[in-house]
């Protein structure tokens, strides 16, 4: 047995070294530490399977304890969001501001939108899903109108070939509308992108109306977003500043060069980002930074990125993910 473990075919047991220590006098101790960490070091050895089995046992505990406090606070969270809005709207009734009944999504909704010619050009049954969906939207936003506190940040996903410029429209329509002083929307990069998604937003306002604010355009189909410090800093009542960007370094950079120099106009107004290319979102790139600069200069701003189905979702921070059903159309 001796000549099969000088061989190295096996560990040798505890019980054997100690008994080779009494009979040879040596320092058990010394030997015993040096016997259990080359058990431990010997990759297909009893004690390193046994740490090893003893570990894996350990992980999955941690796991499956991890995955309890995960949906406890997951629990947690959406009764709290529930809450808010439940504040919210209490809030919004004593202010005297728009809040009909109803919930969606189990989340009160406080504001239903203008209706009527809003996405004329879609079949009715589209046109109803995007109305539910985008008033979903917008409940989960913070009310422009509360006051002080932390944005809400989410994404919205959506199936290709399922109408998100028609999403997006009846979003910034409706956050117009609800009190959202500045609301910037982000296309892609490309001068053709920008130049359609501005048409469409344009198709979906509904006509002016007694209690419908005009908007202030800060780009048109033809011209991207130019140096507009003036129109920032002589922002009038109840009257909200549209505009829609490319998602650009150079151009993200010459809206916040405008926002900071129109700081005391704009410290306090709601406002709303809503990229619409936020399949290009990527943590720590450029333009998340530039993004993040508007928070500093407009500390009330919300953030909402649609996205693809799939797409990645490693925004920081969000508050919620919601997702839209495939369209028939």
């Amino acid at each position: 047995m001796v000549t099969r473990y000088l061989k190295g075919d096996v560990m040798p047991p505890t019980s054997f070294v100690i008994e080779l220590c009494n009979d040879a006098g040596a320092d058990k101790v010394r030997l015993g530490r040096l016997h259990l960490a080359a058990q431990e070091a010997q990759p297909r050895g009893w004690g390193h399977a046994t740490r090893l089995r003893q570990e894996a046992a350990t992980a999955r505990r941690q796991a499956m304890h991890a995955k309890r406090e995960l949906q406890l606070t997951a629990a947690a969270l959406a009764d709290a969001q529930d809450r808010i809005c439940e504040l919210e709207q209490q809030l919004a009734n004593l202010r005297g501001l728009t809040s009909p009944a109803g919930h969606i999504g189990g989340r009160p909704v406080w504001y239903a939108g203008p209706r009527g010619r809003l996405l004329t050009r879609q079949t009715p049954a589209f046109g109803a899903q995007v109305d539910q969906v985008s008033d979903r939207i917008v409940a989960h936003l913070r009310h422009p109108q509360s006051g002080p506190g932390i944005p809400a940040c989410g994404t919205v996903l959506v199936p290709q070939q399922s109408g998100k410029s028609a999403y997006v429209s009846a979003v910034t329509v409706k956050a117009a509308d609800a009190g959202f002083g500045l609301v910037m929307v982000l296309s892609g990069p490309w001068n053709a992108e920008r130049t359609q998604l501005q048409a469409n937003i344009e198709a979906a306002l509904p006509p002016r109306a007694h209690d419908i604010p005009p908007v202030r355009w800060l780009t048109s189909v033809t011209r991207d977003y130019r140096r507009a410090v003036r129109q920032l800093r002589t922002m009038p009542d109840r009257q909200p500043i549209l505009m829609v960007v490319k998602r650009n370094a150079a151009v993200l950079r010459k809206v916040i060069a405008d926002l900071r120099e129109a700081r005391n106009a704009i410290s306090d107004v709601p406002a709303l980002i809503i990229d619409a290319a936020g399949d290009t979102a990527l943590a720590g790139d450029r333009v998340e930074s530039l993004l993040n600069s508007v928070l500093d200069v407009v500390p009330r701003t919300q953030y909402i990125r649609f996205a693809s189905v799939g797409a990645d979702q490693g925004v920081p921070s969000q508050d919620f993910v919601l997702s839209v059903p495939a369209s028939d159309d």
